[in-house]
């Protein structure tokens, strides 16, 4: 019994102080690492252009790793217990992180940072008239503007009536026959987002394009202003 006693004092006294020994000689804080998936941006101009999963892995050789931390943009500190998600837009999205092992030590806060843009430009077609008249033709000008928040419109292109597309550089005037214009045009960010294909008709830009209405349509014109000039006679 006596014997029985002193090994459960032994136990009690010696082993726990054991382990206590083996934390008390990790000095050394882990190390936590952090990956991507997609590993690279999958953008342009290094964007990424989707959702982004954030892993991160700490490790400890000695008393082991106790708890990892994390927080984005500054906001709440969130305790790691698997790889989350990025879902929203943003310029230099900030992540900090660090873990703490079992012995207590604690690691610096490491950060690192990634620009996520999702979302197309949107472009906008403006136009007037700029000159003509209704039986001649109007002359239209058009000129095209594009917004994005993040990246920023990188490239314009359009086309008219279905033709070849061009980069869109300044303003434009179009004039002529036809029923109508068609204009097509789409914007694309720094990201590599491309927009939709967007598209505008015009009004055709003459009343008609039959010759004999215009030859009669102009003298008719023209010998309604000579009438009006005629001296009258006085008696």
């Amino acid at each position: 019994m006596v014997i029985a006693v002193i090994i459960l004092f032994i136990v009690i006294a010696v082993i726990p102080s054991i382990g206590f020994s083996n934390y008390l000689d990790d000095t050394t804080p882990p190390i936590t690492t952090i990956s991507f998936n997609p590993p690279e941006p999958d953008g342009e101009n290094g964007w990424y252009a989707s959702n982004v999963t954030v892993i991160l892995n700490a490790t400890d050789d000695d008393s082991g790793v106790n708890i990892t931390y994390y927080r984005v943009n500054s906001g709440v500190l969130q305790t790691y217990i698997e790889p989350f998600i990025l879902v929203e837009d943003g310029e230099h999205i900030l992540i900090e992180f660090y873990s703490i092992d079992n012995a207590g030590n604690q690691e610096e806060v490491k950060s690192t940072k990634i620009d996520i843009d999702q979302t197309p430009p949107d472009s906008c077609l403006i136009y007037e008239i700029v000159g003509g008249n209704w039986w001649r033709g109007w002359d239209y000008e058009f000129s095209l503007t594009g917004t994005d928040e993040m990246s920023n419109v990188n490239i314009t292109y359009y086309r008219i009536n279905s033709g070849e597309w061009v980069i869109y550089t300044e303003p434009f005037i179009l004039s002529g026959d036809g029923d109508k214009i068609l204009i097509e045009y789409y914007s694309v960010d720094y990201a590599g987002n491309v927009e939709d294909v967007k598209s505008a008709t015009i009004p055709r830009t003459r009343a008609t394009s039959n010759s004999w209405y215009h030859w009669f349509l102009e003298r008719f014109l023209l010998l309604e202003r000579l009438l009006r000039i005629q001296p009258h006679n006085s008696f």
